[in-house]
């Protein structure tokens, strides 16, 4: 192993050919935000946010979440500032196009790689467009890939960024785990170990501090929701789901004939994906065999994060999974960077370099694909729905009622306000993951029971006009005009659907408003 003298790698002048590669790459990202009507999650927290007075008041209130909180607290000010979401889709894109600022300028990669990782399904739709705390953990990991560069002179700042990489999210704190494990082995192995050596013990303590107060805030209360916990028997099946989902977060290649392709895999099948996924990362380490140290992080990290599919209870989704393609980027970008001075020459073959380009080309074509979709239609009819809500009654008293919490929460946060929500009786605009609020009695409830409530509402508030805010789990055919009728206390109650907003990307976000009919 070279000793610390080794000098790190210069940084070179910026070509007109990068800051043009950076420049369409932000005006994509900046057209494809303005054009991205956020859903329920996004707004879940931006509606927290803003029922939270405090920064106690927002430890409580976030309590079900699962996440941790550094994405909360650099929100919290903005949210104070104003309860105007857009806000929020600042933030998120001043942190995308920091992130690919890291890639362009300050990356191993050549050109043409820079172009295709800028393109890929996580950076040019699911982290690029949907604003959540995803891309600041990938803007934190390319920052520590950086600065592993010189290992050695910066463990305390790459120490620190793990810390705040912990307060993330969840697949990101084990990513971080992997990682911290890796730099301490890397630390140690250039620099032996030494008890007196300062760095190492407060680099040790800022690691633990971050873990321990991402461990405090992510872990959620007894009651939270079944969907919490872990799976502590063994199971073969379970090996077959994670490296599934290896396969996911690897390639990220969507169902193209659904129009709901959100969430979809091309030609969905287990075995073929598990073998793909697996032969992914082989190829990984065939290419790294030469650097021991990045082989054993890499295998750390995958490691890890199967360990963490495997036991928890939690079934993820597309975003949680592309934490793979990330570290196959952050484990390439420390090889690159490492390779002058620490790998022979030898270890390039062009069997895994074109497999790593050939992964890069399947999530290109798959970013460019969703990117567009997400530009032609409406991701969520949440903003649509509000906007009418907004022109058709600001001049006139209302009362808005809507049929799930969950589902009314995107609505609430374009509008700024609460909604009545049938299934839990409750004026709330953002859900809490408790069990006797979200279980299959409150989400599976039917239609009339629905109904009756509505009418129930309208009964005691016999002055008011009453909008309905109706929404579904499974698609509907009703039409404007439609009229749902009950009669309650000896009355008939009708409300008549005057707008539906329909055909979502998001399968369950279409909206049909109703009036009550006096």
């Amino acid at each position: 192993m070279p000793n610390d003298d080794v000098t790190p790698i210069p940084s070179k002048t910026s070509s007109g050919l990068e800051w043009g590669i950076f420049l369409l790459y932000s005006f994509l990202i900046i057209l494809g935000v303005s054009h991205h009507e956020m859903w329920r999650d996004e707004l879940q927290l931006w509606n927290i946010l803003s029922n939270s007075g405090s920064l106690a008041a927002l430890v409580h209130n976030a309590a079900y979440e699962g996440h941790p909180l550094l994405w909360h607290t650099i929100l919290w000010p903005i949210n104070k500032i104003s309860i105007e979401p857009h806000w929020m889709q600042l933030i998120h894109t001043a942190f995308v196009l920091g992130t690919a600022y890291l890639m362009v300028f300050k990356s191993p990669f050549k050109t043409f790689e820079k172009i295709l990782i800028l393109l890929s399904y996580p950076l040019l739709f699911e982290f690029g467009l949907i604003s959540r705390n995803y891309i600041l953990a990938v803007f934190l990991i390319f920052l520590i890939a950086i600065y592993w560069r010189s290992f050695s002179q910066n463990l305390l700042i790459i120490c620190f960024l793990l810390a705040l990489l912990f307060n993330t999210n969840a697949y990101a704190f084990v990513f971080a785990c992997a990682v911290s494990a890796g730099a301490m082995l890397f630390y140690v192995s250039e620099k032996g170990l030494r008890y007196g050596d300062s760095n190492l013990w407060i680099g040790s303590l800022l690691i633990i501090i971050g873990a321990l107060i991402s461990i405090i805030t992510i872990i959620p209360p007894k009651d939270a929701s079944a969907e919490a916990g872990f799976v502590l028997n063994f199971d073969p099946q379970r090996i077959g789901f994670v490296l599934k989902n290896v396969y996911k977060g690897t390639f990220s290649f969507p169902e193209i004939a659904h129009f709901h392709f959100w969430n979809t895999f091309f030609r969905e099948n287990k075995y073929r994906m598990a073998s793909l996924g697996m032969a992914a990362w082989l190829g990984l380490w065939w290419h790294l065999r030469k650097d021991r140290p990045v082989l054993l992080l890499s295998g750390l990290i995958f490691t890890a994060l199967g360990g963490f599919i495997y036991l928890s209870a939690y079934v993820g989704s597309v975003r949680h999974y592309q934490i793979y393609t990330i570290s196959i980027l952050f484990c390439f970008w420390i090889f690159l960077d490492r390779k002058k001075n620490h790998v022979p020459a030898s270890t390039s073959t062009p069997y895994t370099r074109f497999a790593f380009l050939a992964i890069l080309c399947g999530q290109a074509i798959a970013g460019l694909f969703a990117y567009s979709k997400d530009l032609t239609y409406r991701f969520s009819n949440a903003k649509a729905a509000a906007s009418f809500l907004k022109t058709n009654y600001a001049s006139t008293p209302y009362l808005l009622v809507g049929n799930y919490h969950y589902l009314n929460t995107p609505v609430a946060g374009y509008l700024g306000q609460k909604i009545f929500s049938l299934d839990i009786l409750q004026n709330t605009s953002y859900s809490v993951w408790r069990t006797d609020l979200w279980n299959p009695s409150v989400y599976g409830m039917n239609d009339s029971t629905l109904l009756k409530r509505a009418a129930q509402v309208a009964n005691a508030q016999k002055n008011k006009k009453i909008v309905w805010l109706c929404e579904y789990n499974s698609p509907v055919a009703y039409t404007e005009g439609h009229l749902k009728s009950v009669s309650l206390q000896g009355k008939n109650y009708q409300f008549v659907c005057v707008k539906v907003f329909n055909e979502s990307i998001v399968h369950d976000e279409n909206y049909y408003i109703y009036e009550l009919k006096r």
